[in-house]
């Protein structure tokens, strides 16, 4: 079990209403970054979306964010929701109040974009949840293998890999 993840903080600012979040033009916009480097276009999965959802919420809960939700790891929490896969990517972020703002931050930055641009990778689900002072995002990528950089858990007799795990 490889799973691939992200955290991002991004810098305190003032609070600014949330555009519309359309998990079909998240979809589109990560499909165009894969595009411009010659790879399939994911599909969601409503099991992702709402492992996705699952996991933002958890992070608005406790006004962080985080990889780990009360399923342990990745690989836990996907399969709770009823997604069946031999490797998970997780990319979060917070702050950000629009699906174009949040694909354009994972396409800037190394390990989200590695993360992003598998060409292993087949499904997506994303989720984004508003805690009254920031927003939480979740993006699950199913059957993605990535380079490992800083970190190796063992977690229930499953390997997570965790690249540039920032707080």
């Amino acid at each position: 079990m490889f799973v691939a993840s992200s955290v991002v903080v991004m810098a305190d600012t003032d609070i600014v209403p949330m555009q519309q979040h359309d998990p079909r033009v998240h979809l589109a916009l990560v499909n165009q970054v894969r595009a411009s480097r010659g790879l399939n276009p994911l599909v969601l999965s409503s099991c992702l979306q709402n492992a996705a959802m699952f996991h933002s919420n958890y992070m608005a809960s406790i006004h962080q964010m985080t990889l780990f939700d009360t399923y342990g790891n990745t690989y836990n929490l996907v399969s709770a929701y009823g997604q069946i896969s031999s490797s998970y990517g997780i990319n979060v972020a917070s702050g950000y109040v629009s699906d174009n703002q949040v694909v354009y931050f994972y396409s800037q930055n190394y390990s989200n974009l590695q993360v992003l641009l598998n060409p292993l990778a087949r499904e997506l689900g994303v989720g984004v949840v508003f805690d009254g002072m920031n927003y939480y995002w979740t993006t699950l990528i199913t059957d993605v293998i990535v380079m490992l950089d800083l970190l190796i858990i063992d977690s229930h007799n499953s390997l997570e890999y965790i690249i540039n795990y920032y707080l």
